[in-house]
């Protein structure tokens, strides 16, 4: 009460001289007792089953056995790209077919913009003018006045020009690796017409998977690069993998990037929506582990199953201790 309603350093000075003279001083009294006592209380006490009732709590609470960290990952390619339309846009090429083994460099899918391209053809016809007008500066005395604007508009028109063709060269998009291609749309023709936010086709590596899945803080500082795990997939009749730590995060995740591990997709980490982003309602770490030597015999690959990850042990009364600590620092900050 007096910290809630005075001052916090009166209610946290308050609190250390009750802990301890209500608290700490009494069983340290208790114990300094018994000890004084134990060559006569001592065997007789030990003759009694609370004593080893006693012994094995105590163990139960203090000895490490908890070796393991649990929690719930997302199995997908390391490498993969899956073509989204940004812009409507006409099919000019279509995609390899499903499964289809691709080499570095080879076309994944042609489309084109009608808008795109007039919009480049507007540039370039803007620019092609401004040179010109830069060019005539050093005969035009009006023209040498605007020198500065014109040079200024002209850069950012070749800068919008500059964005515009790599746009359109996004829209032509070749292999950046070797890869199957593990998703794509069936039903498409040369000359059809598609929306922005089209989901076209996936390139995936599948030469090497990775494992992505997120650990509180208390777990984060149990965990060390190279540290073995197991992934378990939740569908049926999939093997599980063997996994090893390749990166750990040290800075909390903002937005969960896969949606599938969230609490509104029935996933285990509890999740708030905010303008369509899934935002973790408490501090989480992202730790990524290789999958080694198992390749999944689905399409994409993608799979949400239990991830356990052998850990620096701890023990219960650890974890009781921790927590009251970090309840602690944070009250105590003011």
């Amino acid at each position: 009460m007096v910290y809630t309603y005075f001052f916090k350093a009166l209610g946290i000075a308050l609190f250390i001289v009750e802990m301890w003279y209500f608290i700490l001083k009494p069983i340290s009294q208790e114990l300094r007792l018994w000890q004084k006592q134990w060559d006569r209380i001592g065997p007789s006490f030990r003759q009694k089953p609370a004593f080893y009732i006693s012994l094995v709590i105590i163990l139960i609470l203090v000895v490490p056995f908890d070796v393991t960290v649990n929690t719930q990952g997302m199995l997908k390619p390391e490498k993969s790209f899956t073509m989204i339309t940004s812009v409507p846009v006409q099919l000019r090429a279509l995609p390899p077919p499903l499964g289809s083994e691709v080499e570095p460099g080879t076309l994944i899918i042609g489309l084109e913009s009608p808008e795109l391209n007039k919009k480049i053809a507007q540039t370039q016809a803007r620019i092609d003018s401004l040179n010109f007008q830069v060019a005539a500066s050093g005969f035009d005395p009006q023209l040498r006045k605007q020198q500065a604007i014109l040079r200024e508009q002209l850069q950012l028109n070749q800068e919008s020009l500059d964005g515009f063709i790599k746009e359109k060269v996004r829209l032509n998009p070749r292999a950046q690796y070797s890869g199957v291609i593990a998703d794509a749309n069936p039903d498409l023709f040369v000359g059809e017409w598609l929306p922005k936010g089209s989901q076209l086709v996936t390139l995936v590596d599948d030469r090497q998977w990775v494992v992505d899945c997120y650990v509180t803080e208390t777990d984060l500082k149990r965990l060390d690069k190279g540290n073995w795990g197991k992934f378990i997939p939740e569908g049926r009749g999939l093997w599980g993998s063997s996994l090893s730590i390749i990166s750990i995060d040290r800075d909390a995740t903002r937005t969960l990037v896969d949606g599938a591990l969230a609490s509104t997709a029935g996933g285990d980490i509890v999740v708030r929506l905010q303008e369509k982003k899934s935002i973790p309602e408490q501090a989480i770490y992202r730790v990524r582990l290789r999958v080694d030597g198992w390749s999944p015999l689905t399409s994409e690959g993608y799979l949400r199953g239990n991830v356990v990850i052998y850990a620096w042990p701890k023990s219960i009364l650890g974890d009781f201790i921790r927590s009251i600590l970090v309840t602690l620092l944070r009250e105590v900050g003011f």
